[in-house]
């Protein structure tokens, strides 16, 4: 009971004042996830019944959500705002997190692992900043740890549920899982399997087999009700969508062509174990530095110096050395590298259908980060026990991973954050969003994608006729519809007459145009193939000059700073001189 206390009370020390900040950054409703603009306020649809009724992108998202989260947020929207329930939902799967990889790592390496699996984990910030924001993917890691400790302690119906809940809540995940399943099953010797090691080849097969046919129904579901939004786009029709390709809406890591598993590993380790992107030499994932301890062994966390750098390659090296003689002994870690294999294996197979299983890099960012916090503290545990049995002190077993941990966590974590995965903070000193939200339930409010426009859905529940955020470039019919949208808007945005307002509102529904006139100084960015278009229409806009001037004496309803807007259903048809 002492150890456990000192486990326990040493990590609630080190990382409890970090976690009761980020609680509080949540209770903020104007502190959020960016991708919380894009899956969370569909739901608010259930929630009160006058919002979002007839909403194509609300029924996008939630006609393409995994079977069990959208099935989670419906019932919970009926007794809860689900901007709310976004917020508490994290705290409740960082727990599963932590016990999960250190269960795993404690069947391996005894108590001491379990500090340094749950340290890493709290001192990475690289979790917490995946899981904020209560979306799908905040599931992949719990999915991901209950599967690794499933594998280490040889239990396969713990596995196999692992699976299904992963498909029900975030796929990839299931799909990690379920290959892993399969390989303990179907390819490890039977000196390897715990449970199932008398298990006959049938009903290992047939285990394997009903497992996959009850996760394929779980996906079954979003998979048809996708199909409505056409077929899924291909790398090789980047020509006619290059939304879908570079300099198109996602991060080069996310657009053909995708690194091998190795190349992707060099950006995910660093970014896990530091926060930072080595190759971009951004910080990604904030963090509080450990006081004097990380100014002499990190000196500027804004890049990768080469101190941190030699300190990472040389702990991976030791932990890395430590988890293969281990694994080549111990049957635990043998069945936890099979969920390193099965994330190979599906890495691969990703980048051969894209998007069928999404995207690639997915099949690094998540299962690598849990292999990481269970096999560090696992290899250190055997040069602990090698060096116990040189020196013939036993203390050193246990003695070598807190050391190999704890310098993991100083020299190259952090205390934690409480802004970790928190990336829009909206100003409260700006009244726009209280107009937007005073205005009926029924509006539809345009404006520049990536402007105030891109927080209405989520801050005010007001419908938007395109955002920034929800322009998802993965289903023709959805791409194409937010083509047609995007051109509308421009064209009404740099309209030099009253007709591409017009069609706004008469083709779209348009009711109110939420224009920033700074965009008027310079023009505004946005993703390819609109570049060129808004270049034109800016460029003509400032020869004739705006309509959207000629009616704002008429028309306007607000204006703060820059920001102006339009009531449409005030329009009037100006004729302009030609004198």
């Amino acid at each position: 009971m002492l150890i456990w206390s000192l486990i326990f009370g040493s990590l609630g020390l080190m990382y409890g004042g970090s976690l009761i900040g980020h609680m509080k950054r949540a209770a903020d409703p104007l502190t959020f996830n960016d991708d919380s603009r894009q899956q969370i306020w569909p739901f608010l649809r259930y929630h009160a019944s006058a919002l979002f009724r007839d909403d194509y992108i609300a029924q996008y998202y939630l006609d393409c959500m995994p079977a069990g989260y959208g099935l989670l947020y419906r019932w919970g929207s009926g007794l809860w705002d689900p901007r709310a329930q976004s917020k508490v939902l994290p705290y409740l799967l960082l727990p599963v997190l932590l016990v999960s990889v250190g269960a795993a790592a404690g069947k391996i390496g005894g108590r001491a692992a379990v500090w340094g699996a749950i340290a890493l984990c709290l001192s990475s910030g690289y979790y917490l900043w995946r899981m904020t924001g209560g979306l799908p993917r905040g599931f992949a890691y719990p999915v991901l740890g209950c599967a690794a400790a499933a594998l280490v302690f040889g239990q396969p119906y713990l596995l196999a549920l692992t699976v299904c809940i992963g498909a029900a809540f975030y796929p990839q995940a299931g799909v990690v899982a379920g290959l892993a399943l399969a390989i303990y099953l179907l390819v490890l010797p039977k000196r390897d399997r715990v449970v199932g090691a008398t298990w006959s080849l049938h009903r290992r097969v047939l285990f394997v087999g009903a497992t996959a046919l009850l996760s394929l129904l779980i996906i079954l579901s979003t998979v048809i009700r996708s199909r409505s939004y056409g077929p899924l786009i291909r790398p090789h029709e980047v020509a006619t969508y290059p939304e879908a390709g570079p300099g198109g809406r996602y991060d080069t890591s996310d657009t053909p062509p995708f690194n091998s598993y190795w190349g992707e590993s060099k950006r995910i380790v660093p970014l896990t174990l530091t926060g930072v992107d080595f190759w971009e030499r951004i910080v990604r994932v904030p963090g509080r530095p450990w006081p004097l301890v990380t100014s002499w062994m990190q000196g500027d966390r804004r890049v990768m110096t080469r101190r941190v750098l030699g300190l990472l390659i040389a702990i991976l090296c030791v932990g890395g050395i430590g988890s293969v003689i281990l694994a080549a002994r111990e049957p635990p870690m043998r069945r936890l590298v099979v969920l390193a294999a099965a994330a190979v294996v599906t890495h691969g197979a990703a980048v051969q259908v894209v998007p069928y299983l999404y995207l690639p890099p997915r099949y690094v960012e998540y299962p690598l980060p849990i292999l990481i916090a269970i096999m560090l503290p696992a290899g250190s545990w055997w040069w602990g026990g090698w060096l116990a049995r040189w020196l013939g002190r036993p203390w050193l077993k246990d003695a070598g991973v807190v050391f190999l941990c704890a310098i993991c966590v100083l020299g190259l974590g952090n205390r934690g954050s409480d802004e970790v995965g928190f990336t829009v903070a909206v100003n409260p000193n700006w009244k726009i969003y209280p107009f937007l939200a005073s205005l009926p339930p029924d509006v539809l409010i345009a404006g520049w994608p990536t402007g105030v426009v891109d927080n209405v859905p989520y801050v005010c529940a007001r419908r938007a006729l395109i955002t920034s955020e929800t322009h998802q470039i993965f289903h023709r019919r959805y791409l194409l519809e937010m083509r047609r949208r995007m051109v509308a808007l421009i064209d009404a945005y740099f309209a030099t007459d009253s007709g591409p307002l017009f069609r706004l509102q008469d083709e779209f529904g348009v009711t109110h145009l939420l224009l920033d006139q700074e965009h008027y100084l310079r023009p505004p960015a946005y993703f390819r193939p609109y570049t060129d278009h808004i270049h034109r229409a800016f460029e003509q806009a400032t020869a004739k000059g705006l309509e959207a001037a000629r009616q704002f004496p008429w028309a306007g309803v607000y204006q703060e700073g820059p920001l102006v807007v339009l009531d449409l259903r005030r329009l009037r048809r100006v004729e302009i001189s030609s004198h």
